[in-house]
């Protein structure tokens, strides 16, 4: 496929700032660069969906085994406003993908806030830019850096700041005080993709879950929570009801249309935090290219998405396609593993 200019020009930016070396050459992720863990799931579609939702992936019940990971965009602390994500990708899909090389792969990269700051391709190359120039010559990411003042405020007027830039650093930070565990955050895909004739949105919603005393870090809290049992997060889509006030090219504008449950993401219990894992966790690829043609993604945003993902793994050598790891004897770390229609209707 050829990419656009503005495309390519984009892609550049994006690689001086964000996929810079570090003093052994190496180059990292661009974004959501710190693994919080690497897990086993499974999803389940859910039957009886409706004509406008048995698209691809939707057009009828059965169930998917995959990989999860868990990631803070920027920052290795967990004390930081950073936005956190998950990755899902799931194995054995059957149909026409978008990205050939890849055949019976499926995946959704998704962060914790619905809408993000720079979601136009003009925003993206601005936020760039003001990173590069407030990091200098460092290959160190500093906080200040991430937000900087001259893309808060463009127009030097402290009284005129992007307002929608001030409400997703808020959540950002409230975010990061009160939610002390990865599986009980919403995670949306921000941008557009297709669904039939018309345009959805994702999310993994955490399911109605029993409350229980967690402590430690995020790693232990997950298993801590794992402990107990599964953790579920229903999966949904946000049909586009309302294109007028709902854009595809603008990702910083929150849709307004239901949500509608579609299926059932769960991640059983087992060992997760191993060295293999981790490896795994940062070798892995994810794309929001990687998908079937059934779930194209649409707009600008995405289309520069293509190259900068592609890229992005290409520099840092990351595995792709996908090799699944062989499971050990009974199944690697002994987790049970579910068949074709297991999970929640």
């Amino acid at each position: 496929m050829e990419h656009s200019l503005p495309a390519q020009r984009l892609w550049a930016e994006m690689e001086r700032t964000f996929q810079r070396p570090d003093a052994s050459g190496v180059r990292t992720r661009t974004f959501h660069r710190h693994l919080h863990a690497m897990m086993r799931c499974t999803l389940t579609v859910d039957s009886g969906l409706g004509e406008e939702l048995a698209h691809g992936l939707f057009a009828e019940r059965g169930g998917y085994d995959g990989w999860v990971r868990f990631s803070s965009a920027f920052f290795r602390s967990e004390w930081l406003p950073d936005a956190k994500g998950i990755a899902v990708k799931l194995l054995g899909v059957p149909g026409e993908t978008c990205l050939p090389g890849t055949p019976g792969e499926q995946d959704f990269v998704m962060g914790n806030t619905p809408t993000v700051w720079f979601g136009t391709e003009a925003l993206m190359m601005e936020y760039a830019q003001k990173v590069r120039s407030s990091m200098g010559a460092s290959a160190t990411l500093r906080l200040t850096d991430t937000l900087p003042p001259g893309f808060l405020f463009p127009g030097r007027n402290p009284l005129k700041p992007r307002w929608n830039v001030v409400r997703l650093v808020a959540a950002h930070v409230w975010q990061s005080l009160a939610y002390r565990d990865p599986a009980r955050f919403a995670y949306y895909s921000a941008t557009a993709f297709r669904l039939g004739e018309g345009a959805a949105k994702f999310c993994f919603r955490p399911a109605p879950a029993r409350a229980i005393r967690l402590s430690g870090g995020y790693v232990e809290r997950l298993k801590q929570r794992l402990d107990t049992g599964p953790v579920e997060f229903d999966f949904l889509v946000q049909p586009r009801t309302m294109p007028d006030a709902e854009p595809i090219d603008d990702a910083t504008v929150p849709w307004r249309s239901p949500w509608v449950r579609v299926g059932r993401l769960a991640i059983p219990p087992q060992d997760f935090d191993t060295e293999e894992r981790r490896k795994l966790g940062e070798r892995i690829s994810y794309s929001p290219w990687n998908c079937l043609t059934a779930h194209e993604p649409l707009g600008g945003v995405n289309a520069a998405r293509r190259l900068a993902y592609g890229n992005s793994a290409l520099n840092r050598n990351a595995m792709c396609p996908f090799h699944d790891p062989k499971p050990r004897d009974g199944g690697e770390d002994g987790i049970s593993r579910p068949g074709p229609n297991a999970g929640s209707g």
